[in-house]
């Protein structure tokens, strides 16, 4: 009998063990694994790579994790550069452009026991975690501000590309914007690039030449050359992925943030104690994954008393319970064709993987 009771007690005990491990809350940690990091277009960029390597920073600073940046990484160069990281004792490989998630897949398979960090993708391996966010709650509340400060109801959007991602960005904003001014139009031009400073102001000043009543400027690109625009223009902007208010005061009302520590302290504690397994991370509007940023220039009035920062927040706490999302039905495309009836939510199968239309009141300028 007491033998039984002591072997009992030992599976208990590895139980326990179990439950306690796979918690994440681990008495003695091992070091975190040395890290390399693969980007397109410069790590010091205006937007998108500099919202990793602040977030990134803010989980390594204190803790002595080597990291080796690889930014300007062109496509074909790609598996090479993984290979050269992994060569130099790099253990995580952490991709944030999604452009390269099949040179990730390749090397992935080709080294089993390092762990893959890819930025919205959705192929999945053995040792890949696929990571992006619900971003475009920030970018309808974002449009909130922007319907708000265009009288006119003329706003210029640029974007990079045209994809899911892409157009799931700029229908949340019209969304927003339209809720506030409903017969407001979003200008959207595409400036064929995520990273190009020049490409990007080209493509906003031309919104700008073929829309002089724009009254604010948008996008989703990792340039401020649209900001810039907007401030040579004496006009308002909403920012992308960092808070670029420090660097135009004037002329940012707002912006939505990534917050990507969220994502990298959770994953490099895992890949301290094993690989990462696989599986998608979407993190939502609860997560802290992201938010919108809070300026001056919100403190304006919007009827009543309330502030437009008081009203982007109530529409957040609408998100955060659940009685509300960007594509909640009814929606119609600018076509005027129903997409989302009443009562129905866009599935997350074609907000993250098929969607191709645009919202009502965004029109496409080439």
């Amino acid at each position: 009998m007491k033998r039984f009771i002591i072997v009992g007690c030992l599976l208990l005990a590895g139980i326990m063990a179990g439950i306690f491990y796979y918690s994440g809350e681990h008495t003695e940690a091992p070091p975190l694994q040395k890290v390399g990091v693969v980007m397109m277009g410069g790590r010091d960029d205006s937007s998108w790579n500099i919202s990793h390597v602040e977030g990134l920073d803010k989980v390594t600073r204190d803790s002595g994790v080597p990291v080796v940046w690889r930014d300007g990484v062109e496509l074909w160069d790609a598996p090479q550069v993984m290979e050269e990281l992994i060569g130099e004792g790099c253990r995580v490989i952490i991709v944030t452009s999604w452009e390269l998630e099949d040179a990730t897949l390749q090397e992935a398979a080709k080294y089993p026991r390092v762990s893959f960090l890819q930025a919205r993708s959705q192929k999945e391996g053995p040792n890949i975690l696929c990571y992006t966010g619900r971003f475009y709650q920030m970018n309808y509340l974002c449009g909130l501000a922007a319907g708000a400060y265009a009288k006119s109801g003329a706003i210029g959007y640029v974007s990079s590309v045209p994809n899911p991602e892409s157009i799931r960005a700029v229908d949340a904003f019209a969304i927003g914007v339209r809720k506030v001014n409903p017969e407001a139009k979003v200008y959207l031009r595409y400036a064929g690039s995520w990273t190009s400073d020049s490409l990007v102001g080209m493509a906003a000043g031309q919104l700008m030449r073929d829309h002089p009543e724009i009254q604010v400027l948008a996008g989703q690109a990792g340039s401020d050359g649209y900001i810039e625009v907007a401030r040579q223009k004496g006009i308002k902007a909403v920012g992308c992925n960092i808070d670029q208010s420090k660097k135009f005061p004037e002329t940012v009302v707002t912006a939505p943030l990534w917050h990507w520590e969220v994502v990298y302290g959770k994953a490099l504690q895992e890949t301290a104690y094993a690989r990462v397994s696989s599986r998608s991370y979407l993190g939502g509007v609860d997560s802290g994954l992201f938010s919108f940023l809070r300026t001056p220039l919100l403190h304006v009035k919007m009827g009543e008393g309330e502030s437009l920062e008081s009203f982007m927040e109530g529409e957040r706490q609408r998100i955060v319970a659940g009685y509300f999302d960007a594509f909640y039905g009814p929606l119609r495309d600018n076509q005027g064709l129903l997409r989302v009836p009443q009562g129905e939510n866009l599935s997350d199968d074609v907000l993250f993987g098929s969607l191709d239309w645009y919202a009502e009141g965004v029109q496409l300028d080439d």
